[in-house]
């Protein structure tokens, strides 16, 4: 069974390319509506951490929550995988940790 950690590196991986990162329409429309950019998403991806064990959609999904501090904003995003193989990971929404909602 897969760790928080093994699930942080997979995503840290396939973040390092933008093109592997999904932002969904709500994702899209929240970040402007908070205030956060692409780049502090992009940048909890790459390096942010997993505190909660990631959850099972009913789709099959694997959800979970980063959570980053970029330049004072403590920024949490949850985001999806298909599994430990998958390649792309799709943002469904990103909140900071001082504004949530």
């Amino acid at each position: 069974m897969a760790t928080n950690r093994d699930w942080e590196k997979l995503i840290h991986e396939i973040a390092q390319s933008t093109i592997n990162v999904i932002f969904t329409r709500h994702a899209d429309e929240m970040m402007t509506a908070r205030c956060i950019t692409k780049a502090m998403v992009l940048e909890t991806l790459r390096r942010g951490h997993i505190v909660r064990p990631p959850v099972q959609t009913p789709g099959g999904n694997m959800k979970c929550r980063m959570e980053y501090d970029c330049g004072g904003d403590e920024i949490k995003v949850i985001a999806a995988v298909a599994g430990m193989g998958a390649t792309q990971t799709i943002v469904v929404t990103a909140f900071d940790k001082d504004r949530e909602e």
